[in-house]
């Protein structure tokens, strides 16, 4: 009976939950230059009613969007916020459009022409881990030596039969409650242009080639990386106006002097003069016209040196901004010496990679302890370098600025921090260690995938939490745990350097993506 009362409470579940969530985040870009960003966030009534809590989180992000200088409109499930940027370099601050070194992709990249501006915007987002609750009602049914369980065993497996069977029913009942919720929730980042787009690859184009829509749910519930791109223009509309008048004007003086040539015909001096400078004329006009034809056909190949970066960013004041400075709360500045460094602590980081014949030179060096140090390396691209002290072990982590902005690691509408996810390169690494199954193999190199739970303590310190790890490349789960201290320890310097780190970095200003 109790079985079947559940049963019952599932069903009505799958219709409660349905059309649960709707997060949807949009940057209009208008014609004058300016970005509108427009976030929907609304849970249903009948969900909210399962946890009071879902009402206060949705409450602390409005109370955050409004401190980020957003105007909020309140809706029946929840509300809708807009922001107004005076133009592209405001909206480069963004996390979400940070270049990416693992993702490959330059977020903003803008080059500035005569007739329009041509824009280029990449988004990469890592997929995350499926945390879901895995539910499995089979382990509720109780042993036979359960206490209470008065009957001979050939009725117990008779009841157990029936329980499995009841319980594989429930368990088919919640799955399908928990996708309906994940089918009907929507998550989607768009973008509205003013003149349709040159390339993109939405999900789904509407508004005649305008409206531009990406479904995020693949990266937050199915742990696919997504990469949002797309180019468009944005004409000078004032310009264009300005040249058509301009040509206008010289067409009627080119008809003006071709009528003035034939009135003159008679008079040869007159007449070459006036031919001249028709002859003029029309060259100009048709010179104007190839080249915009050019122009728009044509759009501009965009390099490294269009990229819009947060230091080109006019306004670093906002809190969506990734650019951390040391007064920053993010960063722990306790015992942290920001002014100007010197070399000492950086020597001694070299000297210990170049005995152990490492093939990297660190342009900046955490604070070195008994632990070991974090350095960055910027002679190839920018790689960290882990050197755990205890074993004498060097790793080498790819960058990416997510380690520098710890305290920031959360998803949107949430205060909860995620894990951090990196992947140790350990060179001549044990092949008969005891996380040898972990990651995978490229010859003597051992790639090991990490996912690693942190907190942020009263001091605003980095506090290391549980290492997990799984087979392959890319795990689709990570349900293994690290067994050799190396590992453990090389990937908790990862967490506890960063700070010292990233302050010797902005003190020797080295540039960042």
């Amino acid at each position: 009976m109790k079985n079947k009362l559940i049963i019952s409470i599932l069903c009505v579940l799958c219709f409660i939950i349905s059309g649960c969530a709707n997060v949807q985040m949009g940057f209009n870009f208008n014609k004058d230059g300016t970005i509108t960003q427009q976030d929907t966030f609304e849970l249903s009534s009948s969900f909210r009613q399962l946890d009071t809590a879902y009402d206060a989180d949705m409450q602390s992000k409005k109370n955050d969007s409004i401190k980020q200088g957003f105007e909020i409109k309140d809706t029946e499930n929840g509300f809708i916020e807009t922001k107004n940027y005076k133009d592209i370099t405001e909206i480069a601050t963004l996390k979400i459009f940070q270049p990416n070194i693992i993702g490959g992709t330059n977020g903003i990249q803008v080059h500035k022409g005569l007739l329009y501006d041509y824009y280029s915007l990449e988004v990469f987002l890592q997929g995350q881990p499926d945390d879901r609750p895995k539910i499995d009602f089979r382990e509720t049914i109780p042993s036979y030596f359960s206490y209470g369980m008065n009957m001979n065993i050939w009725d117990y497996l008779e009841y157990r039969k029936q329980a499995e069977k009841e319980a594989q029913t429930m368990n088919q009942l919640a799955n399908y409650a928990m996708q309906s919720s994940i089918d009907s929730m929507k998550m989607d980042f768009s973008i509205t242009v003013p003149y349709g787009v040159d390339f993109s690859n939405a999900d789904m184009v509407t508004n005649d080639n305008k409206t531009l829509t990406w479904n995020l749910k693949p990266a937050f519930l199915n742990n696919k990386d997504i990469s949002i791109k797309t180019k468009f223009r944005i004409y000078h509309e004032k310009t264009i106006m300005v040249i058509a008048i301009i040509g206008i004007i010289l067409l009627i003086g080119l008809i003006v002097l071709i009528v003035l040539s034939v009135t003159h015909w008679s008079n040869k001096e007159k007449r070459n003069l006036f031919l001249a400078i028709s002859a003029a004329i029309l060259l100009i006009i048709a010179s104007a016209g190839i080249y915009i034809k050019y122009t728009i056909d044509n759009p501009p190949m965009l390099t490294k040196e269009d990229i819009i970066t947060v230091e080109q960013s006019k306004d670093d004041n906002t809190e969506n901004t990734i650019n951390i400075n040391e007064n920053d709360s993010n960063i722990n500045s306790k015992n942290i010496d920001t002014e100007k460094q010197d070399d000492t602590l950086l020597k001694e980081a070299n000297d210990i990679l170049a005995n152990k014949g490492v093939a990297y030179k660190v342009s900046a060096v955490s604070n070195i302890d008994d632990a070991g140090f974090l350095g960055l390396a910027t002679g190839k691209g920018l790689v960290l370098i882990v050197y755990d002290k205890s074993t004498n072990t060097v790793a080498t982590v790819n960058f990416d600025k997510t380690i520098f902005a710890l305290r920031d690691n959360k998803s949107p509408n949430s205060n909860i921090l995620n894990p951090l996810q990196f992947k140790l390169r350990i060179d001549n690494d044990n092949q008969n260690s005891k996380d040898k199954e972990a990651g995978i193999w490229s010859g003597t190199t051992h790639i090991i995938p990490i996912y690693a739970l942190y907190e942020v303590d009263a001091n605003n310190n980095i506090v290391p939490g549980a290492l997990y790890t799984g087979s392959g490349e890319n795990p689709g789960h990570y349900h293994s745990y690290l067994y050799e201290q190396q590992n453990v320890n090389l990937s908790n310097i990862v967490l506890t350097h960063a700070d010292s780190l990233y302050a010797d970095v902005n003190a020797r200003k080295i540039s960042l993506p």
